[in-house]
């Protein structure tokens, strides 16, 4: 939980609340429960929302593991590039520029449990990255369920994730590969993002 005294606690505090105190009661700046409905919702894209945890994680990703082997780790990344795509478009639609919109990404990213993201200085030319993008997570929900250990990095969903999120965000198809995991060992988790296309055109 960000602290009180943080000033991006006041950011986007009020901007997505609906309807009167007394019927909503707010889990954070970003999402609600609904007594009067009994859901919980995502106020950044108006839908409903599940809470979820480490055993609810760790039983889908080692049952996908264990019925597709090494090709689940391809399915798991081919998810988040699409959740991250809408997560990105949505993040360009809400914030006038890029900067803004990674800001805004990293609370939303924190108050939805994935864990404090921090990137590195986007440097765009012509709307195109000249700098490969370097991103933390400290704390990853989705590195060490129940606190397995792995013996390589194995974040497959939130990379793609990331990967959505910046191809959403600039309009272009980009990679993101895991550098430093928790757990593998890490002290946090670390990835590189990179252009698809600077690579084609290399190869």
């Amino acid at each position: 939980m960000l602290d009180p005294s943080d000033p991006r606690k006041r950011i986007e505090r009020d901007s997505f609340r609906k309807g009167p105190p007394d019927t909503e009661d707010y889990l954070n700046s970003f999402f609600q429960f609904d007594p009067t409905t009994n859901k919980a919702n995502d106020m950044v894209f108006n839908c409903r929302a599940i809470l979820t945890n480490e055993e609810f994680w760790s039983t889908m990703q080692e049952g996908l593991f264990s019925l597709f082997k090494s090709g689940a780790a391809v399915i798991l990344y081919q998810m988040g590039l699409e959740f991250g795509f809408t997560v990105g478009s949505r993040a360009r639609e809400l914030k006038q520029n890029i900067d803004e919109a990674v800001k805004f990404l990293e609370i939303y990213g924190l108050l939805a449990g994935w864990g404090k993201l921090k990137a590195s200085a986007i440097k765009l030319s012509m709307g195109h990255l000249t700098e490969d993008l370097k991103v933390t997570l400290e704390d990853n929900f989705f590195a060490t369920p129940n606190g397995k250990k792995a013996e390589e990095p194995r974040c497959f969903m939130i990379a793609g994730i990331l990967a959505g999120i910046i191809e959403g965000l600039l309009g272009e198809g980009y990679n993101c590969v895991e550098t430093m995991c928790m757990a593998a060992g890490g002290k946090h988790c670390e990835f590189v993002i990179t252009r698809r296309a600077r690579h084609s055109k290399e190869s």
